[in-house]
């Protein structure tokens, strides 16, 4: 009896060996709802962004750039000068004329791609009156220029600038007088003049509240090529205004469904150019599918984003195999042919325990 419990432990031990046997020697077996390879197969990405309505804020040491202002952002200020001159002949001297004064003059940083404008171009510039009285005369001049060259120019005449006012945003546009493409390397520019009578003017800026902008209709980002992976989204795009990226906006859509994985930023070199990157880590199973990237100056502003959708086809890359016959059918095989030689040995075995254990009872004198 105890020869047959070897026998069937020796057995056992034989099977456990042979179902391991086949991964230790023909590769690991895939768990295909674990891990799966994928090929990538790309459509080519032409470059070229979309048209759409830029907000460019005015911006701290007079500076210009589409980059939204933070939640916890807080007001600056410039004041408007006084222009009033009173007449010589003025006894109370409130009779006079009033000049043209220049508030100031903001610019980008030089755009690191061609631009192609459209339209016209848009002024809200938030203001208020923290005077006494009213001014008589309140006027305002909002310039656009392209290095030195004015594009675009407007007269705002008669702004209703009274005391203990609220801010007053003002809207007025402007149509483009040359809308040739512009290159690389140039320089907007906005430049304010007022006419206003009486001191206590101001402008403010740089506040979600009050986000005084030059709005430019045109196409800031170029979204260059879109890659992916079995486990993340790439996007190569390279912005004209060169905004901080952190201070834009990603989404990235998956068959029409937001992906929600943080995107991480990086910067990388394409033929000596430098481009920026977000990835998204997703797992993408294989399968044809809709791809589409949205990137904005602004959160929550559709009419900001520039868009690009594309389709992707990923194909499962084929299972491992051995001699051109795949591993789990290999594998099955291995098995079923252990179990039977173990149940074979069994069998054997038991069979010549039988007999002895016959041939003993007979030498004992039993039949």
């Amino acid at each position: 009896m105890r020869l047959l419990l070897k026998t069937q432990i020796i057995s056992f031990s034989i099977l456990i060996l042979l179902l391991f046997l086949p991964g230790l020697c023909l590769g690991e077996i895939q768990d295909e709802s674990k891990s799966v390879n994928h090929t990538v197969l790309l459509e080519p990405v032409q470059s070229g962004g979309n048209i759409v309505p830029v907000p460019i804020g005015l911006k701290q040491n007079k500076e210009l750039s589409p980059e939204f202002p933070k939640k916890d952002s807080t007001d600056s200020v410039v004041s408007c000068p006084n222009g009033f001159t009173p007449a010589w002949w003025s006894i109370r001297k409130n009779r006079g004329s009033t000049e043209w004064r220049d508030v100031g003059t903001w610019e980008t940083p030089k755009v690191n791609k061609p631009l192609q404008a459209q339209g016209t171009v848009g002024f809200a510039i938030w203001v208020i009156f923290r005077g006494s009285g009213q001014p008589t005369t309140s006027n305002f001049e909002f310039n656009w220029l392209r290095n030195d060259e004015t594009i675009a120019t407007i007269l705002v005449e008669d702004v209703n600038l009274r005391s203990e006012m609220n801010p007053l945003k003002i809207e007025a546009n402007a149509h483009l007088v040359n809308q040739t493409p512009f290159a690389a390397g140039d320089v907007f520019k906005l430049y304010i003049r007022c006419q206003i009578s009486l001191d206590g003017t101001q402008i403010l800026y740089g506040s979600r509240e009050h986000f005084s902008a030059v709005i430019m209709v045109c196409d800031p980002i170029d979204i260059v090529d879109i890659k992916t992976d079995k486990d993340c989204i790439k996007c190569i795009y390279n912005d004209g205004f060169q905004a901080n990226p952190n201070s834009m906006t990603y989404v990235a859509k998956l068959d029409n469904i937001i992906v929600p994985a943080i995107p991480e930023l990086q910067t990388e070199t394409i033929n000596e150019m430098n481009y920026r990157t977000v990835t998204w880590r997703i797992n993408i199973k294989p399968g044809t599918h809709n791809i589409e990237i949205s990137i904005s100056y602004i959160e929550n502003d559709n009419s900001t984003f520039v868009t690009l959708t594309k389709q992707i086809t990923i194909k499962k890359e084929p299972e491992p195999n051995f001699l051109g016959i795949p591993l789990w059918i290999v594998h099955t095989i291995v098995v079923l042919v252990a179990i039977a030689i173990v149940a074979g040995v069994g069998l054997k075995l038991r069979s010549r325990y039988e007999e002895r254990r016959w041939l003993e009872l007979e030498a004992a004198g039993f039949e």
